[in-house]
C-alpha cells in the first residue's frame, strides 16, 4: 500500500479495494484460494475474506476470517467476515467485512469461528442448528 506504515489506514484502503473488484457469482461454488479468487475476482463472503486475509497478510497486517451469522435485511444469514490486529496489543483486533465496504463492522455479526478459511465450515455445522430472533434494536 505504498509507504504507508499505519495498520488501520491500510485496512481501510484494503476494505474498498476488495469490495469494489469482487462481484457475485450466480451460485456459491467451492473453496478456492486467494490466487484464484484474484484471477476471476467474483465470490461471496467467503471469497471477499479469503481475498482480504491474503492482501492484509501481505500488507503486514495479521489477519484471521470469521464465520458466523449476520443480521441483514430483517434475517440472519450465514457470513464470512475478517478480523485485523491494528495494534501489538492483545484487545487491537478490529472486525471488518469486505463484503459490505463499509469499514469497521457492528453488533449485526455473531462469530462461530475464526482462523482460516477451512475453520469457516465448523459454523456451518452450528448455522443450521439454531434459531436467533432480534427482540429489540435502536
Amino acid at each position: 500500500m505504498g509507504d504507508e506504515t499505519d495498520r488501520a489506514v491500510i485496512a481501510r484502503r484494503l476494505i474498498k479495494w476488495v469490495h469494489q473488484r469482487i462481484t457475485h457469482p450466480r451460485q456459491a461454488g467451492v473453496l478456492r484460494s486467494a490466487a484464484e479468487i484474484m484471477k476471476n475476482q467474483e465470490g461471496v463472503c467467503r471469497e471477499f475474506a479469503t481475498l482480504y486475509a491474503a492482501l492484509a497478510r501481505a500488507a503486514g497486517i495479521p489477519t484471521r476470517i470469521c464465520a458466523g451469522i449476520v443480521y441483514a435485511n430483517g434475517a440472519f444469514y450465514y457470513h464470512a467476515w475478517n478480523e485485523c490486529q491494528l495494534t501489538d496489543s492483545a484487545d487491537g483486533w478490529y472486525t471488518i467485512d469486505p463484503t459490505f465496504g463499509g469499514e469497521f463492522v457492528d453488533a449485526t455479526h455473531i462469530k462461530f469461528s475464526q482462523g482460516d478459511v477451512t475453520d469457516m465450515l465448523q459454523a456451518t455445522r452450528v448455522v443450521g442448528n439454531l434459531k436467533a430472533e432480534v427482540l429489540e434494536y435502536r
